[in-house]
């Protein structure tokens, strides 16, 4: 599980209504990953084809491919990773909530232009 290192009331929104929902529809949760090399190597690693949420897909990939191993997949509930909120200090807290057609294309994990905009393209 994670947590943020600032929180915002618009922050907290939108983790609610954007990220909580996809993690539960996914039943994975994303960001950081254990597992034995053999498994990370059966099911061929991170596919480089995504170029934005490939740890959602990695985590589907290595949920199922345990599932059919008869191994528990899980979250660590009481460890948590920090996530760096420096996209709100970018591009503003609400920017998840006032563009949704953004998010879902950078959540698709396919779309070149939104990574290219949201991540790479970004004057610093």
């Amino acid at each position: 599980m994670g947590k943020t290192d600032r929180m915002s009331f618009s922050i907290f929104l939108s983790a609610i209504i954007i990220i909580v929902p996809l993690l539960l529809f996914n039943r994975v949760s994303a960001g950081s990953f254990w597992c034995y090399r053999k498994n990370f190597e059966a099911i061929q690693g991170f596919d480089e084809r995504f170029v934005t949420a490939e740890d959602i897909d990695f985590a589907k990939r290595l949920r199922a491919y345990g599932k059919k191993q008869s191994k528990k997949f899980g979250t660590l509930w009481r460890t948590q990773i920090i996530t760096s909120a420096r996209k709100g200090d970018m591009f503003g807290d609400w920017y998840m909530l006032t563009h949704p057609k953004m998010v879902f294309q950078i959540l698709s994990g396919k779309n070149q232009d939104a990574a290219n905009k949201y991540y790479y393209d970004v004057k610093r």
